[in-house]
């Protein structure tokens, strides 16, 4: 299963983009493609990590322009997502002053990440199953 969500996190004037089962020619096409502010050096950092295929299961990465690229292979392994999130949030929070003594904003961020990726998730489901229902 391959998608991508894009969570803009307002109050941190931030970007959150969850890339998941995304190859190299998908990232070019649905975010480097459309107007999105990354750099030649962190594309080609990027795509070489997500294109090893001894490589990560996941990986997060914070942008110059404060876009968090949030990669994951295999978008059902839960454990993967969870250390994922976790990361993405400690960027986004320590980029704006936050100290991770402040218990309360992570778990806010990393409960509302969460559910942001599992709904993403859920609805990507729904469209493969009408897709089968739809091809019987």
């Amino acid at each position: 299963m391959k998608f991508i969500k894009f969570v803009d996190l307002k109050m941190y004037h931030a970007q959150v983009v969850f890339l998941v089962g995304v190859t190299a020619y998908d990232f070019d096409m649905l975010y480097y493609d459309n107007n999105r502010k990354i750099t030649d050096d962190e594309r080609k950092e990027f795509i070489g990590e997500i294109t090893d295929e001894h490589g990560c299961n996941g990986l997060t990465c914070l942008l110059d322009s404060g876009d968090v690229l949030v990669y994951i292979r295999h978008a059902e392994y839960g454990g993967d997502v969870a250390h994922e999130i976790y990361h993405a949030a400690n960027k986004v929070l320590v980029q704006r002053g936050f100290e991770a003594v402040d218990e309360e904003a992570w778990a806010y961020l990393i409960g509302y990440l969460t559910d942001e990726y599992y709904d993403a998730l859920r609805d990507e489901m729904e469209k493969m199953e009408r897709k089968d229902k739809k091809d019987d």
